[in-house]
């Protein structure tokens, strides 16, 4: 049984995490109830891989909680759900209990337990309101969160470790790696070139300004901000319902119509910058030192 106080607990579960001082306001709100629910599993010998699995679990509850118009309940397993996700990483940091397969449970709490939950409150208004265009935008948002953890981070990763192990396949892995690297340094030097001047032009542009400022923005459809935001909405469902328009009709209209066009933009932006290359080359230079 673990005796450390919260601050102890503090000091070694959470301040050793990577950048702790740049992580937002949210995030360290949140890491202030995490440290509980951590410490009453210390006093356990649950793993933190039952822990991710646990949290899980409270996705899949959440959406049966909507299912059954259970919305209060619904929103402490969706908050139940974002603690989990910190406070599992908490404990192996604890315990030295870090893994791949920890690491892999991670990637399945974000791509089961996401789409889980949305799915659970687009069946909830689908019972109250069965038409066409509740459907369609239900079936959006299910569809629209998980290709946006795909689009703005995963499809990268997985495409560019990909086109990483062709080259450690290759019979000849050092000439190619001298040819990826021979190749970043030509390319690097003829945009330089072609389009310094045109760059220092555009950085400042009005459009480049809304664009940053827009993006930026882009977050609140990430994690935890879109779980914070849903559960904010289904209690002003409980408590403040209005007319035709309820607070979760309208969290699923905006949430089907907007973030399919939040994905088209990420994918426009990554084409365009052409950031995979990018990252591959980036990748190819770290590892060629």
């Amino acid at each position: 049984m673990v005796k450390e106080s919260l601050k102890s607990l503090h000091q070694k579960c959470q301040l050793t995490h990577a950048y702790w001082s740049e992580h937002p306001w949210v995030f360290l709100q949140i890491r202030k109830v995490s440290l509980y629910i951590t410490w009453v599993f210390l006093q356990t010998s649950i793993k933190p891989n039952t822990m991710t699995l646990i949290g899980i679990s409270f996705a899949f509850g959440a959406a049966i909680a909507f299912v059954m118009n259970a919305l209060l309940l619904a929103v402490l397993f969706i908050l139940l759900f974002i603690v989990m996700d910190f406070s599992d990483g908490e404990v192996s940091r604890y315990r030295g209990q870090t893994s791949k397969e920890g690491a892999y449970l991670d990637k399945i709490y974000i791509f089961v337990g996401h789409p889980v939950i949305i799915a659970g409150v687009a069946i909830y208004q689908i019972e109250l309101e069965p038409s066409l265009v509740i459907i369609v935008l239900g079936f959006s948002c299910v569809i629209s969160v998980f290709a946006f953890c795909m689009v703005v981070d995963y499809a990268k990763k997985i495409t560019v470790w990909e086109a990483y192990e062709e080259i450690v396949i290759s019979s000849n892995l050092a000439g190619v790696l001298d040819s990826q690297i021979t190749v970043k340094k030509n390319n690097d030097s003829e945009q330089s070139n072609l389009s310094a001047g045109a760059d220092i032009l555009n950085e400042k542009t009005i459009f480049q300004s809304i664009y940053s400022k827009i993006y930026a923005a882009l977050a609140i459809f990430d994690f935890p901000y879109l779980f914070i935001l849903l559960s904010s909405v289904v209690l002003l469902e409980v408590f403040f319902p209005v007319g035709q328009f309820t607070p979760i009709k309208i969290f699923i209209y905006s949430l089907g119509a907007l973030l399919p066009l939040v994905i088209i933009l990420s994918l426009w932006k990554t084409l365009s910058q052409k950031k995979i290359d990018h990252k591959f080359n980036e990748l190819v230079v770290r590892l060629k030192k």
